[in-house]
């Protein structure tokens, strides 16, 4: 039956209003990236284990052992280098007084000493452990670090000495050195950051410089 004369028409509804889709995931960067920008190394578990980040003073020795290796950066080698292998095998063990620096040698200076291991210690507890397990010629070199070497030269307390090596100085290092590894062990002791790869290089003789380093 049709409606009344001049009833309205029945209203429509309008479409409902198209729902956009959820935009799409932005995946982040690789974690290896993330890593290096952020000075991080990977972990066993997959995760990353933050450095605490360097001062502008220990960036700029850093900066300075690369330098004197004659690298334009820590790795010492250029693009495409194939590095050399001819310190493996080797080991040097490092009397320093600053951790965060230490533990920056043991990863930067093997790829300069052509891959030998540095093995280090910041207090005279576990350098004359070290001194004391090297008698059987395990140690190529023995190192007394920049810093350890400008505490000495201002007549200065070394940080790390124990009670039996309170007061110690570089030379009597040296000669501690002597008694327990044998003379024959090379002493590297500098003051200067920029000298530590070239001495070190010659103590161990590896040549004037690392292979594909710039200036080497």
């Amino acid at each position: 039956m049709a409606g009344a004369p001049g009833a309205a028409a029945p209203a429509v509804a309008p479409p409902a209003p198209a729902v956009a889709p959820p935009a799409p995931a932005v995946a982040p960067p690789a974690r290896s990236a993330v890593a290096a920008s952020a000075g991080r190394t990977e972990s066993a578990a997959g995760g990353t284990e933050a450095r605490p980040p360097l001062d502008a003073g220990r960036a700029a020795m850093l900066e300075a052992v690369a330098a004197g290796a004659g690298a334009g950066a820590p790795t010492g080698a250029r693009a495409g280098a194939v590095p050399s292998t001819a310190g493996r095998g080797r080991v040097v063990v490092a009397r320093g007084c600053d951790p965060a620096m230490a533990d920056r040698a043991a990863t930067m200076l093997p790829p300069l000493l052509d891959g030998a291991v540095v093995v280090t210690a910041t207090d005279d507890d576990r350098f004359l452990r070290l001194l004391s397990e090297g008698g059987d010629g395990r140690y190529a070199a023995v190192l007394l670090a920049p810093g350890a070497c400008r505490w000495s030269a201002r007549n200065a307390p070394i940080p790390g000495a124990n009670e039996a090596t309170r007061g110690w100085g570089i030379d009597r290092y040296r000669a501690e050195v002597a008694a327990r590894l044998g003379a024959d062990v090379p002493v590297v002791a500098t003051a200067e950051e920029r000298e530590l790869v070239p001495l070190l290089r010659a103590a161990l003789g590896l040549g004037a410089g690392p292979a594909g380093a710039e200036g080497g």
